[in-house]
């Protein structure tokens, strides 16, 4: 029994260390690849601008506006589809017709998620292969060079990428740092960018080619399921050139929530399509995501396994060194929480209680 306790202790502490250290570190090691050739878009190229809303009636009318201010060498349209909303996006949209004749309001009457919105104005528009769409959200706003940036790497034989969401502070309207653990998660996705392996990004700014676009199931995120459906097979990129704004979350709790619901949509989008991903993409998803979802379960697991050890007479000083250690670090990581949670407002603090959450 002792020797079983060791042996999965032991494989749970090479899991998490292959997780958040060795897989970073071999990845920005690993020379640039570049799995396709140029594209070339013909003249006719249409870009289908798609805005789902639900409840958004102080943020619509300042995004139409900066939809239609992108640089673009194409023809731009926006799609603003509307989830059945309870207050006055409709009318708010609707009054910037006459201004925008490119602006297209599809108001569907009854709720069916993001998802269902996306999937419903692509058969209604029916685009060509070569269009490209832009999915993004409708609290999100691009920089006048936001899309040109996107096209760059599309036209490098793209044919999905992500930008970088950039988050204010509602109440400053300045940046706002996520800290250490925000810069070292941008790290991952650039090296992994350059190999053209992004497996994950921000729905409120990103483009594709349309011929690569498949109908969303409602229960999946769009910007983590297209990705892992194509990684196999095609480049996928990060344009950090092309960027995006949004207002921070301010409370922690909703954070937290915010960031429950996106684990239990990630992983449902992996259990949609782990039949079709290559033995590779299967490794970087389980060292990059799902290792580190359940990290703090797995370092729970693996302390109460090797504080059970100490329980047997031949237990080894090595096994009584790493269970106090870990008594220790379990130690910290609670009183980081506590002290986020209901007493020190720290940058430090807060970093350190986003990257345990």
């Amino acid at each position: 029994m002792y020797t079983v306790l060791t042996y999965i202790g032991t494989t749970i502490i090479l899991v998490l260390v292959a997780s958040y250290f060795l897989y970073p570190l071999l990845i920005a090691q690993l020379p640039t690849v570049m799995r396709a050739s140029k594209i070339k878009f013909p003249g006719d190229t249409q870009v289908h601008v798609i805005i789902p809303c639900y409840n958004e009636e102080d943020s619509i009318r300042k995004k139409i506006h900066n939809t239609f201010q992108l640089e673009s060498p194409f023809k731009l349209k926006a799609y603003v589809v509307i989830d059945k909303s309870d207050d006055r996006t409709a009318e708010y949209a609707l009054s910037l017709q006459d201004e925008y004749d490119d602006l297209y309001i599809l108001n569907k009457g009854y709720r069916g998620g993001k998802n269902d919105s996306i999937n419903q104005i692509i058969k209604k528009i029916q685009p060509n292969k070569c269009d490209i769409l832009v999915f993004t959200d409708a609290n999100t706003f691009f920089d006048k060079n936001g899309f040109t940036a996107l096209l760059s790497e599309l036209e490098k034989g793209t044919v999905l990428v992500g930008g970088s969401m950039v988050y204010l502070n509602q109440y400053t309207n300045t940046a706002k740092s996520e800290g250490l653990y925000w810069k070292y998660e941008e790290w991952i996705r650039t090296n992994e960018s350059k190999l053209g392996r992004l497996i994950g990004m921000n729905g409120g700014i990103m483009a594709m080619v349309a011929k690569y676009f498949e109908p969303l199931p409602a229960y999946v995120p769009n910007d983590f399921e297209t990705p892992l459906r194509l990684v196999s097979q095609f480049q996928i990129t990060y344009a950090n050139l092309a960027k995006g704004y949004e207002m921070a979350i301010q409370e922690s709790r909703e954070e937290f929530c915010r960031k429950e619901r996106m684990a239990n949509r990630q992983m449902n989008a992996i259990i949609h399509v782990w039949p079709e991903m290559s033995f590779i993409t299967k490794g970087q998803v389980l060292c990059h995501k799902v290792f580190r979802w359940f990290g703090l379960h797995l370092f729970l697991i693996q302390t109460a396994l090797f504080c059970g050890c100490m329980l047997f007479p031949k237990t080894s000083s090595a096994v009584e060194t790493i269970s106090y250690v870990n008594l220790f670090i379990l130690f910290c990581l609670v009183l980081v929480i506590l002290l986020n949670q209901y007493a020190i407002k720290s940058k430090i603090i807060a970093t350190l209680a986003y990257a345990i959450s």
